[in-house]
């Protein structure tokens, strides 16, 4: 019974809170909160890449910001807890909501610079060499967390090349991906924009 009550009861609260925002929207004057999730350490990226333009549109709309990882986001919209999130994922990992893809994030392996297969795949230009994961089979890796989009998704491609890697530290944080690579401990797998800002 009380499973129910609670239920209701969020759902009463969702249907009080669309109201407000649709009469005020009915009046021009455009006021409310938005719950917004962001993924860890790149939501707010992204998030404060459009947010002057937004505001300067919208002045009158509050954001209140949570981070947390993808499948939290998803349990959070579809209970109606946040109104939109900001979520890297695989089409595989879409469940019953919309979603409007934004841009497409490349993952890029990091090697320390005092590695000597560091400099066995020189650039090409001004793009970033290439290599086949193959070739790194003997090299430690910190990698996200078991279960994260990205760790699917890299998990994915150490079997294409044939191994598990060897695993010394694994993290939800990708700067703490990047300085463990730049320190020379070991090798990695992240996003571009990641490896770029570090």
């Amino acid at each position: 019974a009380g499973k129910i009550y609670v239920e209701n009861a969020k759902s009463i609260l969702q249907l009080q809170k669309n109201t407000y925002r649709m009469l005020s929207d009915l009046k021009d004057n455009r006021t409310g909160d938005i719950e917004m999730g962001l993924t860890l350490e790149h939501g707010i990226d992204l998030f404060t890449s459009v947010f002057q333009e937004f505001n300067q549109h919208y002045p009158g709309i509050n954001f209140r910001l949570q981070e947390c990882h993808v499948a939290k986001q998803h349990e959070l919209l579809s209970s109606g807890e946040l109104d939109l999130g900001i979520v890297m994922l695989d089409n595989s990992d879409r469940i019953s909501l919309e979603y409007i893809p934004l841009y497409q994030e490349e993952l890029v392996l990091g090697v320390p610079k005092q590695n000597l297969l560091a400099s066995a795949f020189p650039s090409v230009s001004d793009r970033l060499p290439t290599a086949e994961l193959s070739v790194f089979r003997n090299e430690t890796f910190a990698l996200m967390f078991p279960g994260s989009t990205m760790r699917t998704l890299i998990d994915a491609a150490f079997q294409k090349a044939g191994y598990s890697p060897k695993i010394l530290i694994e993290t939800g944080m990708n700067h703490a991906l990047a300085k463990l690579v730049s320190t020379g401990l070991c090798c990695t797998i992240l996003p571009l924009s990641r490896a770029m800002s570090s």
